[in-house]
C-alpha cells in the first residue's frame, strides 16, 4: 500500500486550512474550519499510523542488515 501520496496531501490540505483559519472573517466560519481541520488530522494521524511502522522496519532493516 503506497500512502505518501495520501500523506502528503493530507499535510498540505491541514496547511490550507491553518492559512484558511488565520483569515477567516467571522467566529461561524473559523469554527466550521476548526471542525475540517480536526476531521483532516485525525485522517493524517490515521495515515502516519499505518506507515510509521513499515517506515521504522525499513531503516532498522537497513542499518542491521535483519
Amino acid at each position: 500500500m503506497n500512502t505518501g501520496g495520501s500523506l502528503e496531501s493530507q499535510h498540505r490540505e491541514v496547511e490550507k486550512l491553518f492559512f484558511r483559519i488565520a483569515n477567516a472573517s467571522d467566529s461561524e466560519t473559523r469554527t466550521q474550519l476548526f471542525e475540517e481541520l480536526a476531521d483532516h488530522l485525525l485522517a493524517y494521524a490515521s495515515i502516519e499510523a499505518q506507515t510509521a511502522p513499515s517506515c521504522a522496519w525499513s531503516v532498522r532493516t537497513a542499518r542491521t542488515g535483519l
